[in-house]
């Protein structure tokens, strides 16, 4: 029973961190919502690589990366709160437990994020790439061509079918 209860709990603080990270998504561009996951993704591998280095567990807002592309994304503080983050006097932010789970869950869901975003950059990049080339343009335009072609003659063939039926119909009402 206290198993299943302590999985729940994993279960339910994956939940609110994938739903803070939710809100970040839809709550700011996406060209911000890259950086904030990019940053996010190397302060947390920095404390798991490091647990016990204090300087890792701080994230300064006099920063001018970590002031304006972190701290101005809508949702940041509830996410870093959730991670176990407390502001201190000095305006920046401290994670004081040693407990990693929630840091090691949101990195898990960091690197899918940012997995999946790459893999589309890579297809846009790659897209754009082709689109350039000559040869890929001239077999793109034969394709389109050879796409029309195949649409009248489609076209074509429905409307001999449409002639076919009415024939038959008048055909078969006079007998």
């Amino acid at each position: 029973m206290i198993i299943i209860l302590k999985l729940m709990d994993i279960l339910n603080e994956r939940k609110k961190l994938y739903e803070k990270i939710e809100y970040i998504k839809q709550n700011n561009t996406e060209e911000k919502t890259t950086k904030t996951m990019k940053i996010m993704k190397k302060l947390l591998t920095n404390i798991m690589s490091n647990p016990e280095e204090l300087k890792y567990r701080i994230i300064k807002t006099t920063n001018k990366v970590i002031n304006e592309d972190l701290m101005n994304t809508n949702g940041i503080l509830d996410l870093l709160e959730n991670l176990g983050y407390f502001a201190t006097n000095d305006g920046n932010f401290i994670l004081e437990s040693t407990d990693l789970n929630n840091i090691e869950m949101c990195l898990n869901i960091l690197n899918s994020d940012i997995s999946v975003y790459n893999e589309k950059e890579y297809i846009k990049e790659t897209s754009q790439q082709m689109m350039e080339n000559p040869q890929v343009k001239k077999e793109m335009e034969i394709k389109r061509k050879k796409l029309e072609e195949d649409k009248k003659q489609k076209e074509r063939i429905n409307q001999l079918i449409e002639a076919d039926k009415e024939e038959r119909k008048y055909r078969f009402t006079y007998k």
